[in-house]
């Protein structure tokens, strides 16, 4: 079975990874504007304490420690929504890996 530290010492952070598209970085920032509850966090941040904004983007502190960023539910320049980017991303980022170690990978840096 893979576990979750087999997935953390396949890759590099995926948010690095995510980070050098500025692109997909303003297209997620832009996105919690679309995302029903993401738009509730970002509305009221104090009533929702797992959840954090810095430079725009918006974090959730996971039950396992870990602080990853969210990915709305919207699209990237009006063609493919952000999550479908991100889960080809890891997939990149660590190959031909299986999807339960893809899986885990993205559990670590991502949520929606």
């Amino acid at each position: 079975e893979v576990t979750l530290q087999d997935a953390l010492q396949s890759g590099p952070p995926l948010d690095d990874t995510i980070q050098s598209d500025p692109g997909l970085w303003k297209a997620i920032r832009e996105g919690y504007n679309d995302d029903p509850l993401y738009q509730k966090v970002i509305a009221n941040p104090p009533a929702y304490p797992n959840f954090q904004i810095r430079d725009g983007i918006l974090y959730v502190r996971t039950r396992l420690g870990f602080e990853c960023v969210c990915i709305p539910r919207s699209q990237y320049k009006g063609k493919r929504r952000l999550t479908e980017i991100v889960l080809d991303t890891g997939h990149r980022v660590l190959g031909h890996l299986g999807p339960r170690k893809t899986n885990e990978y993205l559990r670590r840096w991502v949520w929606w």
